[in-house]
């Protein structure tokens, strides 16, 4: 009885430790892809936001109507440079 006491202690020792290493598999791997995501989320915004040209000084004034397209901005913009 004590014998198969101990046998079952010990299978569920290596539940418990078999179950804690799948967690930290999981949370180290969930780590890894937030921390990935959030660098290349930086890099990306941090060259959207950049100028285009960090040495022009010209600054353009530009009216752009209302419900214009992106493509309607952006033949407006080139128009003015």
């Amino acid at each position: 009885m004590e014998n198969e006491w101990k046998q079952n202690a010990e299978i569920e020792k290596r539940r418990r430790r078999t179950s804690r290493r799948i967690t930290l598999i999981i949370l180290s791997v969930l780590l890894t892809i937030f921390l990935v995501t959030s660098a290349v989320i930086y890099v990306f915004l941090k060259n959207a936001l950049e100028p285009v040209d960090e040495a022009a000084t010209k600054s353009v004034k530009v009216e752009i109507p209302l419900g214009a397209g992106t493509s309607t901005i952006a033949s407006l913009l080139k128009e003015k440079i």
